[in-house]
């Protein structure tokens, strides 16, 4: 049993091992999304952590999607027309950066190296590498059904 500060809108789950390959200890959390921020939750302890607040009164929490670069724990939070790259250790951190879109996203998908955004009537393609659009593309009453992670 976990306690929060508050309804959460949307969780995910986030497996990682944050010693590494040094021998560190596998550890679980959960991404938990507020009205206006994200925190981090640890699974064993109940720890919380924040990690990004989002700015402005009015805020649409798209997805917290967990991604890794070098074996490292990364999350792409996405929220109004931003998705922002947050690492999850300390060790290495990079500089963050966010990237915006040109409408506001019902639901985003991961396919590396692209990430897609869909919208009731359009699809927008991006490199999750740097943000640059690749493709953007009009389509009435589009929906997304359903995708898929770890498709090999």
């Amino acid at each position: 049993e976990i306690q929060v500060s508050e309804s959460p809108t949307l969780l995910t789950l986030v497996d990682s091992s944050l010693g590494g390959s040094g021998g560190g200890v596998e550890s679980s959390h959960i991404c938990v999304g507020y009205r206006h921020q994200f925190d981090l939750v640890n699974e064993r302890s109940g720890e919380v952590s924040k990690l990004h607040s989002v700015e402005g009164s009015r805020s649409h929490l798209v997805a917290a999607i967990d991604l890794y670069e070098d074996e490292e724990p990364e999350l792409l939070l996405c929220y109004n027309h931003t998705c922002h790259f947050q690492k999850i250790s300390e060790e290495n951190v990079r500089t963050e950066f966010d990237f915006h879109w040109n409408s506001v996203p019902s639901a985003i998908v991961c396919a590396f190296p692209y990430i897609f955004a869909f919208t009731t009537d359009s699809m927008e393609i991006r490199l999750i590498i740097n943000g640059n659009l690749v493709q953007n593309m009009i389509m009435p009453k589009l929906t997304l059904i359903c995708s898929k992670v770890q498709m090999v």
